[in-house]
């Protein structure tokens, strides 16, 4: 079902399931020949690695909505977003609602003390292209240089707050190519950036 003409056809946990077994069919050709491998007949010669980078995209999009009801883009509660608002005084919400036309708050230009409650997923863009939290953070990071105030909310993991809360210290070691068990061989990597969380004893 990844493919755009047949995206509106079928119920939402079937098109799922569909992608679900594509991923899989993937991977089996993977385990089978190889990441860098691809189909003799394919003429743009697309390795079973970037296939599965490609159904895995389509994995975590979001345009289906939460599952079943379809729905996807959801308002923070009045009396969190009033306790913000005293707190942080905002000036702008680059993710309004109800979004006026040709408004993109990935481009647009943000206030002083900016509210971010971006879409929870990744989604295609009006151009066509993939968006996600990692845009928004980039955007937020650019914005919060020029000396901007920025509170961006997504959830995350609980295991995550949970070190955090527990005082936990946090290193990127970037992405790590970790060694296989059978030969010691260097693997290509997971494509993520691994974190390091660090518990040290109070004295």
């Amino acid at each position: 079902m990844s493919h755009e003409k047949y995206k509106h056809i079928g119920h939402p946990l079937t098109k799922a399931i569909e992608e679900c077994a594509e991923f899989v069919q993937i991977a089996c050709k993977i385990d089978r020949f190889g990441w860098d491998n691809y189909h003799p007949e394919d003429p743009a010669k697309i390795s079973n690695r970037e296939l599965l980078r490609r159904e895995r995209r389509n994995l975590v999009t979001f345009e289906g909505g939460n599952k079943s009801d379809g729905k996807h883009y959801w308002l923070t509660p009045d009396d969190l977003m009033n306790e913000l608002q005293k707190e942080f005084a905002f000036d702008f919400d680059p993710c309004p609602h109800p979004k006026p036309n040709n408004f993109d708050g990935l481009k647009a230009e943000w206030g002083k003390s900016n509210y971010v409650n971006p879409p929870f997923g990744a989604y295609i863009d009006k151009d066509g292209k993939k968006k996600g939290p990692t845009a928004w953070v980039r955007k937020a990071i650019e914005e919060y240089t020029k000396g901007k105030q920025i509170v961006l909310v997504y959830p995350i993991d609980k295991w995550v707050h949970m070190l955090l809360e527990a005082g936990a210290q946090v290193r990127n070691l970037k992405d790590i190519r970790w060694r296989a068990i059978e030969d010691g061989s260097q693997g290509p990597g997971t494509g993520r950036w691994v974190a390091m969380f660090i518990l040290v004893p109070k004295a």
